[in-house]
């Protein structure tokens, strides 16, 4: 399976999920050409869009959940407290976006994806999540200390 990630949202919102969006697709993927699913799942794409936009504008995008079988596409298109999401820091927007991750693989049970597929992709989150929180961690850790 190829992780796939972009999103709808304000301005001010999409220049802080860029780089994390970016950090997250390359760290799943690497982890998921580890991973084996069942046959039916392999050469599928996992696409998660985030929604990440003011209460002025929600409305204007409902949450969607698609399967396309022809292209081998589960599209994920989540909701993000717009404001929440802006004012928090790297790490913890880091953890809202690996929130709603692991909830589009519970959702993946609509399309009858095992209970052993959803706790391999959920491992491979936990996997990715760990690797960038270190990473961000240590980043933090080293910024600081230059200052």
């Amino acid at each position: 399976m190829i992780f796939w990630s972009s999103s709808e949202a304000t301005e001010d919102a999409s220049e802080q999920f860029r780089p994390i969006r970016k950090n997250v697709e390359s760290e799943m993927n690497r982890v998921l050409a580890k991973s084996s699913l069942e046959a039916h799942w392999e050469g599928w794409n996992w696409v998660v869009i985030a929604i990440i936009v003011s209460k002025e504008f929600n409305q204007d995008y409902p949450e969607r959940l698609r399967r396309n079988a022809k292209n081998k596409v589960l599209e994920f298109r989540l909701k993000f407290d717009h404001d929440a999401f802006v004012k928090s820091s790297v790490l913890e927007q880091l953890a809202q976006y690996f929130l709603q991750l692991r909830r589009s693989v519970e959702l993946m049970a609509k399309w009858k994806m095992s209970p052993k597929d959803r706790s391999i992709l959920a491992n491979a989150l936990k996997e990715a999540e760990a690797v960038l929180v270190r990473r961000e961690f240590w980043s933090q850790e080293s910024s600081a200390k230059l200052h």
